[in-house]
């Protein structure tokens, strides 16, 4: 049975895997699973598609440091996100404490909320107005940033969110596909190896394609 590895690729796409199949089955999915419907939420009312847009691409920050680093995220997520994230929102002339110390609080409110709860927890809220991807209220002592605080709120502007998230993803396919940085394209392909289990017997349901397509068991 063909079956699709992406929205635009089936199977065949990967026999063999060459490196520019991996590239292109790689960036259909991100665009089209995870970017793309992550648009489409952005066209409802606010208060319907804000929440669910930034759910779906809080989903790419940890996954995409996998590519980067060549590494398996197992018992690292946290690590990971705020990898991730740094490397996606980076905040300039912000000193590297403050930095962890939001990508900290960030993992636990937000990719965590939505990951084990289903939604970001208190003090994460929804805005489009708001010029910047995210604004953080955290304690401060006489104007100083205090690194063993805690997190008081956020604000997310999930259309800006999305934007620099697929600004980053077209850098990275872009540089992918130029192939000359070999400690990205070395990265990439362990990644792939992780996670794709290229070359492996294929784990369809053990039923003909009749029986699948009358429902049998």
């Amino acid at each position: 049975m063909i079956h699709f590895v992406s929205p635009n690729f089936d199977h065949r796409k990967l026999q063999p895997p060459f490196y520019r199949d991996l590239i292109d089955v790689f960036e259909d999915r991100v665009r089209n699973w995870l970017l793309a419907p992550a648009k489409l939420m952005l066209n409802q009312p606010p208060r319907f598609g804000l929440v669910p847009a930034a759910a779906i691409v809080v989903g790419y920050i940890e996954p995409i440091e996998i590519y980067m680093s060549g590494e398996d995220s197992n018992r690292r997520s946290r690590e990971f996100f705020c990898r991730g994230f740094s490397r996606i929102f980076q905040a300039e002339g912000q000193p590297v404490q403050v930095q962890d110390a939001v990508s900290n609080a960030l993992y636990s409110a937000l990719r965590c909320g939505f990951a084990h709860a289903g939604m970001p927890k208190n003090g994460i809220n929804f805005s489009l107005d708001f010029p910047k991807p995210f604004v953080i209220t955290w304690p401060m002592k006489d104007g100083v940033f205090l690194a063993e605080g805690k997190l008081q709120s956020a604000i997310v502007n999930p259309k800006l969110m999305i934007d620099r998230i697929e600004k980053h993803f077209d850098a990275y396919v872009r540089e992918l596909r130029r192939a000359t940085d070999v400690t990205l394209v070395s990265n990439f392909q362990k990644a792939v190896s992780l996670n794709w289990a290229i070359g492996e017997p294929e784990r369809l349901v053990a039923m003909t394609e009749n029986q699948f397509l009358r429902g049998e068991l």
